[in-house]
């Protein structure tokens, strides 16, 4: 029975195994009084033991491994569903021997990625696809730490128990370097594939994961970009009882909507699904089996119900398995060039922070309606979700780049009815009248309801779906803040690719941003700055190439942002533009 995911660190821990009161972790620094600085808020624990930086443990009848590097925040990172209650625990040479009643006696393999901590790739692909399209997945890994980063790969093919998938030979990296693995299924297994990726880290906190999933026709743009999720990161896993809303999906002439999953536990879980149209009129349900550590994806999804085209909807997917924890995600794809973009979960579990407002507001980073580079016409379509029952109010506010926005005026008020959706195309224009460029405050009466994100995208021939871009809550953690450094990793900047950076400033006080740009081997390439106005906001085009940074030819490099301005708090992202098709990808911090 193979544990995943353990990290092994050096320190001293004292563990208190309370009965019904789970997991108490306190530093041994002054013996005589110990100080409670972690809890794992799990039981019953009948039994518990350290090793290194980690704490094994029963939980009814599961035997878990929390990572308590960070004695404050202890995480799970592994566990396994043993035959009894664990009653004593023994870990030793890659086992844990475990006395578990009334079963007797269990020898649990921790096996395949001891030694690090998984971070996964949701979704990834090399081989033929619908119509011409030819997939590809290329990889790039970032360390933001000071100390070499080990890693290793473990490809997890879809409908396929991979308790004991194989795992790649280890790879190391540089303090503050990047990697690039072009067409990664193909390069680690010889041929053809579709699953997902778990890459196994040595130090979770320095590395920095992202994909990208293509066309590589004729017809392909950059792609749909996929971050990595960390072991059991509680903001993207979805857990028993939870259920998470995608929205903003199409499946008609020009669009489809897949939709994944992937379990990243160690039994089988069965996902549900319940599929919507914008008027909040169910269309039907469906469930799928997932196997322990495997994945799935339904092309086509809203055929799983409906044979009708679905111009704008939603689905709800939840688990009630014991013990589940799973990814989901939604992939709308473009017909006519196959270009996909990404579509998460819409996140409710955001700080809230309205600020002045009397609202709360959701932040869409970048907007536009306005002619671009080259012979690009922008627009910007934005999709409102209320996932609760009671009437939603909202109001718009537009942000044009570079001016102090302190007063600028919100729309009339707006109402969205209980479990319905709403779509406004190239809502710059439609709103206001004319173009422009910048940010958009969507200001809701009641933020746990209220999902928002939009797309942008190129209405030329040439143009696709587009990237997403979602609204950011209040003051969610996607904000940066004075002394904190965020980076932005996975650029491009050569004949194929252009990268544009964008900021945006969430306060009522003028701030100073600072930018520091690597090329992917780490090297330093300079400092630029921008000073933002109150509520105000900007983008580098074409970044790499502006003075004083004035460089070009950059494969999988990376910039750092932070601010000195004290109480400043502000929005980064980077989008990276297919110089063909005028298609582009966002790029979150990670």
């Amino acid at each position: 029975m193979p544990i995943r995911g353990l990290g092994i660190w050096t320190s001293v821990f004292v563990m208190t195994v309370m009965i019904l009161g789970g997991l108490n972790t306190s530093p041994i620094f002054a013996q005589d009084r110990p100080e409670l600085v972690g809890r794992w808020p799990y039981g019953s624990a009948y039994a518990g033991t350290v090793s290194g930086n980690f704490a094994y443990f029963g939980s009814g009848t599961v035997l878990q491994i929390a990572d308590i590097s960070d004695p404050a925040t202890p995480q799970v990172v592994g566990e396994v569903v043993l035959p009894g209650v664990p009653r004593g625990i023994a870990p030793a040479d890659g086992y844990a021997f475990v006395v578990d009643s009334p079963a007797g006696r269990t020898i649990a393999r921790i096996s395949a990625s001891d030694n690090c901590t998984p971070i996964s790739i949701a979704a990834a692909a090399s081989g033929p696809g619908a119509g011409d399209s030819l997939w590809a997945t290329d990889l790039g890994i970032n360390n933001s730490g000071d100390e070499i980063l080990t890693y290793k790969f473990q490809m997890l093919p879809r409908g396929v128990d991979n308790t004991d998938a194989p795992f790649t030979d280890e790879f190391t990296l540089p303090p503050d370097t990047n990697a690039n693995f072009v067409d990664i299924w193909k390069l680690h297994t010889g041929g053809d594939g579709a699953g997902s990726i778990n890459v196994c880290v040595s130090d979770p906190d320095a590395a920095g994961v992202t994909s990208r999933t293509y066309n590589t026709s004729d017809t392909g743009t950059f792609g749909q970009t996929i971050v990595g999720v960390k072991g059991m990161t509680p903001e993207k896993m979805i857990g028993t009882g939870e259920t998470a809303r995608l929205g903003f999906l199409t499946q008609n002439d020009d669009f489809r909507t897949n939709v994944g999953f992937m379990n990243a536990g160690a039994t089988t879980i069965t996902v549900n699904a319940q599929f919507f149209e914008a008027d909040g009129a169910s269309l039907g349900s469906s469930s799928i089996d997932i196997l322990p550590y495997s994945n799935d994806q339904w092309n086509r999804a809203f055929r799983q119900v409906s044979s009708e085209a679905i111009g704008l909807g939603f689905i709800d997917v939840w688990s009630d398995t014991e013990g589940a924890e799973f990814l989901a995600y939604a992939s709308v794809i473009d017909n006519s060039t196959d270009d996909p973009t990404t579509i998460w979960p819409f996140d409710t579990d955001q700080i809230v922070d309205g600020g002045s407002f009397d609202c709360t507001p959701f932040w869409i980073a970048a907007a536009a309606s306005a002619n671009g580079a080259g012979e690009s016409v922008w627009a910007t379509d934005l999709g409102l979700n209320n996932l609760g029952s009671d009437l939603l109010t909202y109001q718009v506010q537009f942000l044009p780049r570079g001016e102090d926005n302190t007063d600028v005026a919100m729309s009339t008020p707006f109402t969205l009815g209980g479990n319905q959706a709403v779509a406004y195309s190239d809502i710059w224009h439609s709103m206001t009248g004319g173009q422009g460029a910048g940010a958009i405050n969507v200001c809701v009466n009641s933020a746990d309801a209220a999902g928002v994100v939009s797309r942008t995208y190129n209405t030329g021939d040439a143009g696709t779906f587009g990237q997403t871009i979602v609204g950011m809550r209040g003051a969610a953690p996607a904000k940066v803040t004075t002394g904190e450094k965020a980076r932005l990793g996975y650029l491009f900047e050569n004949d194929a690719y252009r990268t544009n950076i964008g900021f945006m400033n969430a306060g009522s006080n003028e701030i100073t941003v600072i930018v520091e740009f690597f090329d992917m081997q780490g090297e330093s390439l300079g400092t630029k700055s921008v000073a933002l106005a109150p509520y105000s906001n900007t983008q580098w085009n074409k970044a790499y190439t502006l003075d004083p940074i004035s460089t070009s030819g950059i494969t999988a490099g990376f910039v750092d942002v932070w601010t000195n301005t004290p109480d400043a708090a502000f929005l980064t992202y980077a989008s990276i533009v297919d110089n063909g098709t005028g298609d582009p990808t966002t790029i979150w911090p990670f």
